[in-house]
């Protein structure tokens, strides 16, 4: 499968979140329907004292234009909302 890649950058984020599985964390992203998003990998898990920590990271960009930080903090902050809604919470570092 090919992407055509585009000429500006993107912007990753990484978000650990306390949650047992993976399914629903992207699933949540998914649901957020930003064409902002371009792609959400798995990059770890993490058994603690606290319980199953999951980090993701989410790949923002456009095609025709750089991204600003607050387009990707408000995209981010509206995910970061319906996990909590979920039960899922950020894992503070």
């Amino acid at each position: 499968h090919y992407e055509e890649s585009s000429r500006f950058p993107g912007i990753d984020m990484d978000l650990t979140i306390l949650s047992d599985t993976y399914g629903p964390i992207e699933e949540t992203i998914k649901e957020a329907h930003s064409d902002l998003i371009r792609k959400i990998s798995l990059v770890d898990i993490y058994e603690g004292i606290d319980g199953r920590a999951i980090t993701v990271r989410i790949h923002y960009g456009l095609m025709d234009r750089t991204l600003t930080h607050e387009e990707v903090q408000a995209v981010t902050d509206g995910i970061v909302e319906a996990l909590g809604r979920k039960g899922m919470k950020l894992k503070l570092i």
